[in-house]
């Protein structure tokens, strides 16, 4: 029997309320057609666990990708759903916030509240985790060049030595095209 499709229960905007998930490797309850599966609870902003903040592209939303909530069926973008699974992968267990299942979309109010505490809930993130689709091409290339930028900036490595390497491989052409993915361009980020 397919799953229900879930249901929001509203936030207590006396309380300064937020929801968070519950990320769990486990996922006891996914299916074939679910990949993802994950707890969605309130919390009082000012009273949360430890969380990870999510920021990811939305994307294109004409397609969609079944997963998993309170054990009922949520539609969300495919950017999402891979960046979910890729955490869920990652980290095991995982407390997180991301926009588009923590805020219901579909109650003006309540988004329009939810949206004026996004700087707070970024700001108390233990970590936020930044989603980017791997359709830029070689993006280990770009992260080896990116670490060892971090390493000449610490006195480790010299930039002679980055040049020579990552230069003579063409490992600038994979930063060049990681920075011109579109989420560089959202206006969140900028």
């Amino acid at each position: 029997q397919a799953p229900l499709d879930f249901q929001y229960r509203a936030l207590d905007s006396t309380s300064d309320e937020i929801r968070l998930l519950e990320l769990s490797s486990l996922g006891s309850q996914r299916t074939p057609s679910c990949r993802v599966s994950c707890r969605l609870f309130h919390v009082r902003l000012n009273n949360t666990p430890e969380y990870h903040a999510l920021s990811y592209m939305w994307g294109e939303s004409a397609n969609s990708n079944d997963i998993l909530v309170n054990g009922c069926r949520f539609s969300v973008i495919p950017n999402l759903e891979a960046a979910l699974w890729t955490l869920q992968l990652g980290f095991g267990t995982l407390i997180l916030w991301a926009d588009a299942l923590c805020i219901n979309q579909n109650d003006n109010d309540e988004r329009s509240q939810q949206v004026m505490k996004m700087r707070t809930i970024y700001q108390q993130a233990q970590t936020v985790d930044i989603f980017i689709n791997n359709n830029f091409g070689n993006h280990d290339a770009a992260f080896n060049l990116l670490e060892d930028f971090l390493r000449c900036l610490r006195g480790k490595v010299t930039m002679d030595a980055i040049f020579a390497d990552h230069f003579r491989n063409k490992d600038y052409l994979a930063l060049q095209r990681f920075f011109r993915h579109g989420y560089w361009r959202r206006v969140c980020i900028i």
